[in-house]
């Protein structure tokens, strides 16, 4: 055993005699000599001024694209704005609000059955494939309100299914629809129809409005809608009131819905 020892100890020394060459050598005028950069050192890293790899790039298959950012159902109740947030772009307060799970029931005008969805986006707009629905109901008195806002937000297991409810629901041909009008089953006054104004259809983008008329002329009461599609949510917002401005103020709040909705 001490002979074992022994041996350790020389091959001991001899190494810690080879560090001490090494070190006794080290001068400023070595050119052999390796600095290491003392910590908090701020010379740029080498890799900073490294020349580009020659030859082709290298491919790596075996990445799997990430899948785009989706709206899940359980977030979907937040991309309602509130009252407070409502009110101010449509210039009006809204006291009263009403909030649904479900679109609304369908609605058959009967003649121009094409143009329902102009009447208000309710279930067929929406399809089947929809995984989660809210929508709201603001105005600013409960009974004989000046200005009504509607929001509606559906979500879709991904943005292909969304894409295709919003085409089914809003083709080009709605454009035919543009001067028509219809009377709606929701009004009890059979003397009350309603004259439709199609400004956009863009396969993303809807915008449109309808003008109250009773027996056949026009009173100073409208709705304004847009509808849009973005990743994987369809959505609509209205604005009802008398006088002009309805238009902007439903692209307004739409523009400010989709803050909230991820890019694809």
């Amino acid at each position: 055993m001490k002979r074992v020892l022994a041996g350790m100890g020389v091959a001991g020394l001899a190494a810690m005699a080879m560090l001490g060459c090494s070190h006794s050598g080290d001068t400023a005028g070595d050119a052999g000599a390796v600095r290491v950069p003392p910590p908090g050192d701020t010379t740029k890293a080498q890799t900073s001024e490294a020349v580009a790899p020659a030859g082709e790039p290298a491919t790596y298959s075996s990445i799997t694209p990430v899948p785009p950012p989706l709206v899940l159902p359980d977030r979907l109740r937040t991309l309602l704005l509130p009252p407070d947030v409502s009110g101010p772009i449509v210039g009006s307060p809204l006291g009263f609000e009403k909030r649904f799970d479900q679109p609304a029931p369908p609605v058959n005008p009967g003649e121009h059955s094409e143009c329902a969805v102009l009447l208000g986006p309710a279930m067929p707009a929406f399809g089947f494939d929809w995984t989660a629905y809210k929508g709201a109901q603001q105005k600013d008195r409960e009974e004989n309100a000046d200005t009504v806002v509607g929001q509606g937000v559906g979500s879709y297991p991904d943005t292909d299914k969304a894409h295709a409810a919003f085409g089914a629901a809003f083709p080009s041909e709605l454009r035919k629809c543009d001067g028509v009008a219809v009377h709606n089953p929701r009004d009890a006054d059979a003397n009350v129809t309603w004259q439709f104004h199609v400004t956009t259809v863009d396969g993303a983008r809807v915008q449109w409005s309808r003008v109250q008329l009773i027996d056949g002329k026009p009173v100073d009461w409208s709705c304004a809608y847009e509808s849009d599609v973005k990743s994987n949510v369809l959505l609509y917002t209205s604005v009802c009131r008398r006088g002009a401005g309805g238009a902007e103020a439903a692209a307004k709040l739409a523009e400010r819905l989709m803050l909230w909705i991820p890019a694809v």
